[in-house]
């Protein structure tokens, strides 16, 4: 009688089972997929139910789809297979999860029906209630107590996110773009003329000044200097970044890394022997004959963006209607530099110039974001990574910038941490937060790429291109068109200019135009940065998408 018992209610179990959750078939996860996770149990046994009766219970306010899932025979449409993200199923197997899908915003061609599928994560072993919630938790990014309430770790991630840096919070009367246009003097404007300038070689520089007073205002104190222009009434200045000495770890993480707030580092390379080592004489003849991947330009304008009915092949090059309807600025491109292979020591040699070092060429020669560890393997002997941010971030990139100082790098994100050191020469970096992306327009632009002839020195604009920039503002921030980018008015730039053996940590899609100048002493630029693995992430382009704790850093919360 008790063996009929027991069979009995494993049979109402069962039935009580199937009633409560649904059979997923093949197009059930897929369209459960678009809006949200799913979770399914693989095994129809009493314990397996009623877990995940509790974890309905437990998720009820997250966006997780339950259900049940029979993996003998099951395939995609198509008789496509699944795809196992960590380890295939076994005999202990009694969940399967497959995660949201992430929008795929990189590519604006119209993806093949059906031949997306999502990837499952399993869960194998011992059953308890607790590792299957944080199984869930780990597949779905939820933050879920047993007893349904949010953890600990989703409280601090909560508070993380509503605790943001924000320009404009940054201290009372910060200039926004508007107000700076309407100031006199406009601190940016200034900045760059006497940088446009220099590069140009204009012997007319002192008389296109004007008044010292106002040329030599520091960015900070442009109320000051307004006071002086009889502007006083508007009493805005430019925000700039906070400088501070060597911070400790828990110092860097809680004031700056988990607040996305960008921030000058005095002090860190005191211990790098590249500061006097890495001189240009120590390039040559260490690196004589190594080939470099060299970035060409006119003037040093590198990655605008302009019309692109200023090409020549304008007429002729066609985006294919799927493309163009998305394109919110088609008649837009960004200028993707000209590229040259040379040898290092020749490279070297288009840096300087004894005359007037290189200013009135009409090209600018740059080693961008060059990997050092690709190529200059033995350079990363002579640098330290900062005990404040090792072990704290994840490292990603390690590069070299070298210039004769005069480039100008507009306006972008990039979707790592940055940390940016300076061994020689200056640079003026804008920022904006990326809080509020409509004001700064992101969004696909198409891309061009420029010629260079090596035999004439001269540029040429046919090289319209088939792809899209997807971290370019289509914005001047020295002359914005208000007309047609009228929210960029209500951007709020901030100033962070570091100096020699300064750093900058730059968060993570934060905006960035930077503009370099050389040396007093050797007529170079020499930058050293570590892009990390993010704090926060977002999809791009989207310039409706907001910051998230990237999970990969869930066990810092």
């Amino acid at each position: 009688m008790g063996i009929w018992t027991l069979y009995i209610t494993m049979c109402i179990l069962l039935v009580k089972f199937s009633q409560c959750v649904h059979n997923l078939k093949s197009d059930d996860i897929l369209h459960a997929v678009e809006t949200s996770c799913v979770v399914a149990a693989v095994t129809k046994v009493p314990s397996t139910s009623k877990i995940l009766e509790e974890l309905q219970g437990i998720f009820k306010e997250e966006n997780v789809t339950f259900g049940s899932l029979d993996i003998q025979g099951f395939a995609w449409p198509f008789n496509r297979k699944i795809k196992w993200a960590n380890k295939r199923p076994n005999n202990n197997t009694h969940f399967i999860a497959f995660r949201k899908r992430k929008n795929d915003r990189t590519c604006l061609l119209p993806a093949p029906a059906n031949m997306w599928t999502p990837e499952a994560e399993v869960y194998s072993g011992h059953v308890t209630l607790s590792s299957v919630v944080q199984f869930v938790n780990n597949v779905c990014d939820s933050f879920r107590t047993d007893s349904g309430h949010v953890s600990v770790e989703g409280l601090h991630r909560l508070d993380i996110l509503q605790n943001l840096f924000h320009v404009v919070h940054s201290s009372e009367n910060i200039a926004s773009m508007s107000s700076l246009f309407n100031s006199q003097p406009n601190p940016l404007l200034l900045r760059y003329q006497s940088w446009l300038s220099k590069v140009q070689g204009s012997d007319q520089h002192d008389t296109q000044r004007g008044d010292d007073k106002n040329y030599d205002c520091v960015a900070s104190q442009i109320d000051t200097c307004a006071s002086s222009s009889g502007t006083a009434a508007r009493h805005k200045h430019l925000a700039v970044c906070d400088r501070i000495h060597m911070p400790t770890k828990e110092e860097f993480f809680h004031e700056y890394v988990k607040r996305s707030k960008p921030v000058i580092i005095r002090g860190t390379m005191k211990d790098w022997a590249a500061l006097s080592k890495w001189t240009t004489d120590y390039f040559k003849e260490r690196y004589l004959h190594e080939e470099v991947h060299v970035k060409l330009t006119p003037n040093g304008d590198f990655e605008g963006v302009e019309k692109a009915e200023l090409w020549e092949d304008h007429k002729t090059f066609t985006i294919p209607t799927d493309v163009k309807k998305q394109l919110h600025f088609p008649d837009l491109v960004v200028v993707r530099p000209a590229t040259l292979n040379v040898n290092f020591s020749i490279f070297l040699e288009m840096l300087s110039n004894d005359k007037n070092h290189g200013k009135h060429r009409n090209y600018s020669a740059y080693l961008e974001y060059t990997s050092i560890p690709q190529y200059f393997p033995s350079l990363e002997q002579d640098i330290k990574e900062p005990g404040f941010v090792k072990g704290l971030l994840k490292r990603r990139h390690l590069n070299i910038w070298l210039s004769d100082g005069y480039t100008l790098g507009r306006l972008h994100f990039d979707p790592f941490d940055n940390l940016l050191f300076q061994l020689s020469g200056q640079k003026e970096v804008t920022l904006f937060d990326p809080h509020d992306n409509t004001n700064l327009y992101e969004a696909h632009i198409p891309e061009a790429l420029l010629k260079f002839n090596k035999t004439t020195k001269q540029f040429l604009r046919k090289g319209l291109l088939d792809s899209t920039s997807m971290v370019m503002s289509p914005v001047d921030i020295r002359n914005p068109d208000f007309q047609r980018f009228p929210k960029f008015a209500g951007a709020y730039p901030m100033n962070c200019t570091i100096n020699e053996g300064e750093a900058l940590f730059m968060p993570a899609y934060w905006w960035h135009e930077v503009m370099s100048s050389p040396g007093q002493q050797d007529h170079r630029n020499l930058a050293v940065n570590l892009w990390y693995e993010p704090f926060f992430t977002k999809e791009f382009p989207c310039a409706e998408c907001s910051l998230d704790v990237n999970p990969f850093y869930h066990h810092l919360l």
